[in-house]
């Protein structure tokens, strides 16, 4: 009869689990998740709360990545609970990042939040802390939520601990798109456009070909900013060849909204029309909230352009209540930056049918915005109120 001690019980459970890890990397999942289940029966027994939290944390990735985000999440709270009981302070701190991601896909941006900086706190405790994806999931979060000078902070400290990692330029670059965001947010758009050209130079030195497109992408941003729709249309046309290779990608569906706006900036209605049409299409698997409320803002945008052209009061009137719904969602969501944007639309319709109040709403975003740190949002505010009698609107086009 052969006793097994406590140490060997231990060892075989890693040994399944090792195997379970060769299983899930040959593309073998179902097989995979048995054998993990195996080496967590084990340890139940043994009461290996680190082990187990490491089995939980494999079992969550994997069902995240097909999709299954209700059993992910659920798997990683169970992970971060072992770990907890582990004492193992950094791996909790981690499973608190993916728990922050989960509410960030539902469009919770405020439990993402604070989420994220419960595990900033716990990892800049540490000894030896490792601070570069926690920064820059709250860059991205606050600029969502609006605060830009926070987003911008965050992004620096993101790209300063990233920058000693060798290797890892992908991430950098990342980070340094972020810190570009909240640059051009603040209305600094010099500095993102440095950001940009830098993350894009890196991203062409080591060949990642959908980073540098989206690197175009953030330039051609930049480029309607300074109203340059001209040369913002030729780089989303050269991302867009990239991002087709990946029909799957929300890349996709972002840069052909965003070309939709480039082409109405440049007065190409009809084909502005057609390429938010298409980033409608594709986009209506995906959950990203943001994304979605962004394509609803670039129609109502477009319907805008044409019921202003056809003297259509109607039309207009049936945009401006597409256009609460819109700011009505993103308010509800914390999508500051999306809820400024349709109230821009909507204060240049108003221009129209009630110029008096127009000027007023346009005046009070502007204010709230700059109060934020928002200037760009702010000035283009302060441009709307001049689109009649020939001037422009907040996107650069002329008054049709």
């Amino acid at each position: 009869m052969i006793l097994w001690t406590t140490g060997d019980r231990v060892r075989a459970a890693d040994i399944i689990r090792l195997k379970g890890d060769f299983e899930l990397a040959q593309g073998q999942r179902e097989q995979a998740l048995a054998t993990f289940q195996r080496a967590l029966a084990i340890l139940e027994k043994l009461g290996d709360h680190e082990e187990t939290g490491v089995i939980l944390s494999a079992m969550a990735n994997d069902v995240t990545n097909q999709g299954k985000f209700d059993r992910g999440e659920q798997l990683y709270r169970e992970s971060k609970s072992q770990f907890e009981q582990a004492g193992d302070r950094a791996r909790v701190a981690v499973a608190i990042i993916h728990l922050g991601n989960f509410s960030y896909l539902r469009g919770d941006l405020r439990a993402a939040s604070k989420l994220y900086r419960q595990s900033l706190e716990i990892q800049s405790s540490l000894d030896h802390p490792n601070l570069g994806e926690v920064l820059a999931r709250l860059s991205d979060v606050e600029l969502l939520l609006g605060h830009a000078p926070d987003a911008r902070q965050y992004a620096q400290r993101a790209v300063e601990a990233y920058r000693p990692i060798q290797g890892d330029y992908e991430q950098l670059t990342k980070a340094m798109t972020n810190l570009g965001e909240a640059l051009e947010a603040e209305g600094d758009l010099q500095g993102a456009r440095q950001q940009f050209q830098a993350a894009l130079e890196i991203q062409q030195k080591i060949g990642n070909v959908i980073l540098v497109a989206e690197s175009e992408e953030e330039l051609a941003d930049v480029a309607m900013e300074e109203g340059r729709a001209d040369q913002a249309e030729p780089l989303l046309r050269t991302a867009i060849a990239e991002f087709e290779k990946d029909q799957g990608d929300p890349d996709l569906v972002s840069a052909y909204a965003e070309l939709g706006r480039a082409l109405l900036m440049e007065g190409k209605i009809e084909e502005s029309d057609q390429a938010v049409q298409h980033a409608e299409k594709l986009g209506r698997t995906f959950t990203d909230l943001s994304l979605k409320l962004a394509i609803a803002t670039y129609r109502a945008r477009i319907q805008l352009a044409k019921a202003t052209q056809s003297k259509d009061t109607a039309e207009l009137v049936k945009v401006h209540r597409e256009l609460n719904t819109i700011i009505a969602a993103a308010s509800k969501s914390g999508y500051y930056g999306a809820e400024c944007e349709a109230r821009l639309v909507l204060g240049e319709l108003e221009m129209h049918l009630k110029p008096f109040q127009g000027r007023a709403d346009l005046a009070a975003l502007a204010s709230e915005a700059r109060s934020r740190g928002l200037e760009a949002v702010a000035r283009r505010a302060e441009q709307a109120t001049h689109i009649q009698n020939g001037a422009t609107t907040s996107d650069g086009r002329p008054q049709m």
